[in-house]
């Protein structure tokens, strides 16, 4: 069972990550619709994130991407533990609504960074 965050430490730890994921979601439309080279996202991500971004960008190939630049709408982000998050957000194409989800995770040396991503 899970508990409620009721520590001001788990307090921050959430506001933190929820800071660092609407940053990361904001970085990851604008790289795919090319306003935003890769590399400013390779400090803040795993390779394999990387790598994924990149190969939809390369290919235009980001869900709805004909229909215009990516637009952040709304952002949920879930604390797994003091070193792991979830957060599922939402962005807008046009006048139509698509859904990214990812996990970041925290170490002590260079903070939050997203170690899964998924655009849906």
């Amino acid at each position: 069972m899970r508990r409620a965050c009721s520590s001001r430490a788990d307090t921050d730890d959430h506001r933190r990550a929820r800071e660092f994921a609407w940053q990361m979601v904001r970085i990851v439309l604008e790289v795919v619709d090319g306003r935003r080279p890769v590399a400013q996202l390779a400090a803040r991500a795993d390779p394999v994130v990387v790598a994924v971004v990149r190969t939809l960008r390369a290919a235009d190939s980001a869900p709805g991407r004909s229909l215009g630049a990516g637009v952040p709408s709304r952002l949920r982000v879930m604390m797994v533990d003091g070193r792991a998050a979830e957060f599922c957000a939402t962005y807008t194409r046009g006048d139509q609504t698509f859904a990214m989800a990812g996990r970041l995770v925290r170490d002590r040396r260079s903070g939050w960074r997203v170690q899964v991503l998924r655009l849906l």
